[in-house]
């Protein structure tokens, strides 16, 4: 039994990238044939790619407040509970000027109070401010702050006022700063208080901002953040006529106040980025959302394999008025996995042999720190011995390993939580499962779909045939889990971990 939702990915498929694009597209724009580059390793991020994202990693300033608790001794910079450094007057001159992701507690010297889960190493309270202006060139865009991930328990405030907080550390989240942003010239202050309250973890988390970091500026009418969902269904009925169907699920914003119409234009290009199919939506009705599904045949397409990951990218262009008002790629792979309990796993119609590894998501003497070209080292050095499956222990991976492992030709076993509403250790997410799990996975998995072919326990919380290890499941025990039947055997064996 495992405490852990474990969700497997064919990688190549899910991971959402962005890129803006100025300029006009007549709404029946044949394909053009200019290649365009497809990033990979982009400075700072995954997701931050073109105009559509600006760099938002560097001019931060931090201060490391306790180290022993997520209190403030000082009584100067308070915590979630009083959040003395988040006034936009707040001085921090002195404070530390860092580039992000960053992980305090392994600057830290290891004390063997601190427990050898996270080898010895603290977590604590720790402050991040970042000013910046925004030109008046912006006014009239919609605005938003994006985070890869913060661990943990963080709360973000901008000039002063709570924008929200998110407990766990492994999920991205985002806020939409557009009415509470000066974009006069006036500077802004971003502030994040991260609490890393211990024990919270059985390996060695880090703490702090230790992903990336997003500012993302659009217009009024565009793609909704992780909005576009690619598949390929019936790959493996349709592959024998020669081609792919790709299906294309876009989500649509309209922030403008009044209904419009645009046109979306999807456009499958290879490797190289040239444009191989485009397929175009016209006159789609929007109000303040819409959901735009469209089909594009790919003939002959390129399979993605361990042995050869190739990728495409769609990119998807929002036009109104003749204009492309929004650009967002999506890269994904073409192929069709098939388990069969008697025979294993299959990809591509080829029998293929899992060898795998497990990773805790820290580099070693880098900590937690987020490090594409750390991360491409790690797992092209495993690459090289045979390795061809990731289960990523026990949390969602960055973007960042998300497209290095779709590079490499690894498929991974995601793992959501290390734990449900049953604590291992005092301050781990158990005490966030229950309000927060939904959202996590939401956030996890970019399209809900999934996630929904996962059973519902009768009292509405999702994924009733995975129990908490903690908790033996048996009717006697749980009621709440209806028909599942145990092998006693197992059980018993629970109950004796468990001492009752």
């Amino acid at each position: 039994m495992f405490a852990r939702i474990r969700i497997t990915l064919a990688v190549g498929v899910l991971l959402l990238g962005v890129t803006a694009t100025a300029g006009t597209l007549p709404a029946t724009a044949a394909v053009p044939d200019e290649a365009v580059p497809v990033a990979s390793n982009p400075p700072d991020g995954v997701f931050n790619q073109g105009d559509r994202t600006l760099d938002f990693d560097h001019g931060w300033k931090f201060q490391l407040v306790n180290t022993a608790d997520t209190t403030d001794p000082s009584g100067v910079y308070g915590n979630s509970s009083n959040p003395l450094a988040a006034a936009v007057d707040f001085p921090d001159a002195a404070w530390r000027t860092v580039t992000l992701p960053h992980d305090w507690s392994i600057e830290q010297l290891p004390q063997a109070s601190n427990g050898n889960a996270t080898g010895y190493f603290p977590g604590g309270l720790g402050w991040y401010r970042k000013t910046f202006t925004v030109p008046k060139s912006m006014d009239g865009k919609r605005l938003s702050i994006d985070f890869d991930g913060v661990y943990m328990n963080s709360y973000v405030y901008l000039n002063g006022t709570l924008l929200g907080n998110r407990p766990y550390g492994y999920v991205g989240f985002s806020f939409d700063i557009t009415d509470l942003v000066h974009a006069d010239g006036t500077p802004n202050v971003l502030a994040v208080v991260v609490q890393n309250k211990q024990p919270s973890s059985r390996w060695y988390s880090g703490s702090g901002i230790t992903r990336n970091v997003h500012l993302t500026v659009t217009d009024p009418v565009h793609v909704a953040r992780l909005g576009t969902f690619v598949t390929t269904p019936d790959l493996a009925t349709t592959i024998e006529s020669g081609y792919a169907d790709v299906h294309v699920q876009t989500e649509l914003r309209n922030e403008t106040g009044h209904n419009t119409s645009v046109d979306v234009v999807s456009t499958v290009r290879d490797a190289d980025g040239r444009a191989v199919v485009s397929s175009t939506s016209s006159d789609v009705a929007l109000g303040d959302s819409a959901t735009q599904t469209a089909d594009i045949k790919l003939t002959d397409p390129h399979l993605w394999s361990t042995t050869d990951p190739y990728l495409y990218t769609l990119r998807t262009q929002v036009v109104q008025h003749h204009l492309v008002v929004d650009t967002y790629d999506t890269t994904f792979g073409v192929r069709w996995l098939k388990f069969d309990p008697a025979n294993g796993v299959f990809l591509n119609g080829q029998h293929l042999k899992l060898q795998g590894v497990d990773l805790h998501n820290d580099q070693g003497a880098l900590g937690s720190v987020n490090n594409y070209d750390a991360l491409w080292r790690q797992m092209s050095i495993l690459k090289s011995q045979g390795v061809n499956a990731f289960r990523t222990s026990h949390n969602p991976p960055s973007p960042e390993m998300i497209d290095v492992c779709q590079r490499l030709g690894i498929v991974m076993m995601v793992e959501a939580f290390d734990a449900w509403d049953r604590q291992k250790l005092a301050n781990d997410y158990h005490l966030y499962f229950n309000e927060w799990s939904d959202r996590d996975i939401a956030e996890m998995v970019p399209v809900l779909q999934p996630v929904e072919r996962l059973r519902h326990r009768r009292d509405g919380r999702r994924g009733e045939e995975l129990p908490c290890r903690h908790h033996v499941v048996d009717r006697q025990r749980d009621p709440q889990v209806g028909d599942r039947v145990v092998h006693p055997d197992r059980a018993a064996a629970d109950r004796r971990r468990e001492g009752t």
